[in-house]
């Protein structure tokens, strides 16, 4: 435990940068849904379309793992995919990732109405974010945080003279700290597949 925390705490000003880039997603998707809706749902579609797929696939889901295990499949790929790009790409695809998933997530909160089976109300909202939201957000900030460290911290002008080491270590780091990730996506996964869904179909007016 002290390991993972002096990890963290090592790696705490790139999870900020991650946070940081979120918020930018976040007010940019914020924005963007405003003043064009209608073309922003055009645009979307085939992401929304993906989205909605998986949703079914989660209802349809016969038994509370089976559910979590198809969102949980989801969301790791996505993470161990930006964490393998990050060295070969130098740090661009968490920053990518982080700004992407915060315009996303800001769309599909302004243009909630809008969309198929969309919530109504701002409890609707909360209930189909924050159970399992608490814990998945915190994850992929701490992933993108970690991956933008393995892909930058060795190039940068402080590690002159040492980055092979600064690489082993920002590596080791990194995989560490995906363990730890992967761990709470499967936590979040089966909270949303179970816990949320419950959630939001009670609030779901007859």
């Amino acid at each position: 435990m002290m390991i993972i925390k002096e990890t963290i705490w090592a790696g705490r000003r790139w999870v900020e940068v991650a946070l940081f880039l979120f918020v930018v997603g976040l007010l940019l998707g914020l924005t963007v849904a405003q003043t064009d809706p209608e073309e922003v749902l055009r645009a979307l579609q085939p992401v929304l379309s993906q989205i909605g797929g998986i949703g079914e696939q989660v209802t349809a889901a016969d038994s509370p793992w089976a559910r979590a295990w198809i969102i949980f499949q989801r969301n790791a790929q996505v993470t161990l995919f930006m964490t393998a790009l990050a060295l070969p790409l130098a740090g661009v695809m968490p920053v990518l990732f982080m700004l992407v998933n915060g315009l996303l997530l800001a769309i599909v909160i302004g243009l909630s109405s809008r969309l198929a089976g969309g919530l109504t109300s701002p409890m609707q909202m909360f209930l189909a974010l924050a159970p399992h939201g608490v814990l998945e957000l915190p994850a992929l900030w701490l992933s993108a945080g970690f991956a933008m460290r393995l892909g930058v911290a060795w190039l940068l002008p402080n590690a002159s003279g040492h980055r092979l080491q600064t690489l082993r270590r920002t590596a080791v780091d990194a995989l560490t700290i995906l363990s730890i990730v992967l761990v709470l996506l499967l936590v979040a996964a089966f909270i949303e597949g179970n816990i949320t869904l419950a959630l939001v179909r009670r609030a779901r007016p007859a």
